[in-house]
């Protein structure tokens, strides 16, 4: 469809695109970090720490991931421009895409690119947003158990395997950014708790 409707369609299609190929390009480092603590239990070696391995070592898949995210947030703003300018805020539109695209291009200058693969699963809760929209549907409680389970639980092991790998570690230098986007995460889930409360709230009083 034309016009605003049609671009945030664009713009959601967009979305879905690049979470899709982000979780499908950080799965094998996922499966690295699970088959290096829990895999271990199978021998007698468990560890809940992300393997040092991967928070060091390089992968083209997981470069590739990385530059296809920075396209796709430059294109975003390139379809925000042309379809709903007015649309398009300041802060989570030109600020957030201008500046994470200056991080992820440190990320790859700093052959870091693996490790920051590792958090691409954490995209898995906009796959169910994005494809919600553009199917017009809700999945309101498997994006809110997605988002817990990744953005923040997940998120958190990340964080304390980084930090305990910390002495050497190059990845460790992005580690304010971690704490930053924890404390996000933490804002937008209890917005959505409430949110999805009031939902409930809503559909006990139609019954």
């Amino acid at each position: 469809p034309a016009g605003r409707d049609g671009g945030k369609r664009r713009a959601w299609a967009l979305t879905f695109i690049n979470s899709a190929v982000c979780v499908g390009t950080g799965l094998p480092a996922v499966a690295r970090v699970f088959q290096g603590t829990f895999g271990g239990c199978m021998v007698g070696s468990c560890s809940v720490l992300w393997p040092r391995e991967v928070l060091e070592g390089r992968s083209e898949l997981a470069k590739m991931g990385v530059i296809l995210f920075i396209g796709n947030m430059l294109a975003d703003i390139v379809v925000g421009l042309m379809d709903y300018r007015q649309h398009l805020a300041l802060l989570t539109g030109w600020v957030h895409h201008m500046l994470y695209s200056l991080f992820l291009a440190q990320v790859l200058t700093t052959e870091s690119s693996l490790a920051f693969s590792c958090f691409f699963l954490e995209e898995v809760p906009t796959i169910l947003l994005s494809l919600g929209r553009l199917r017009g549907t809700r999945y309101d409680l498997p994006f809110g158990v997605a988002f817990c389970t990744t953005r923040i639980v997940y998120h958190m092991w990340g964080m304390a395997s980084i930090w305990m790998h910390r002495d050497g570690l190059v990845v460790f230098r992005y580690y304010w950014f971690l704490v930053l986007t924890i404390f996000l995460h933490v804002h937008w889930f209890r917005a959505w708790v409430r949110s999805y409360l009031t939902l409930l709230r809503r559909k006990e009083l139609l019954d």
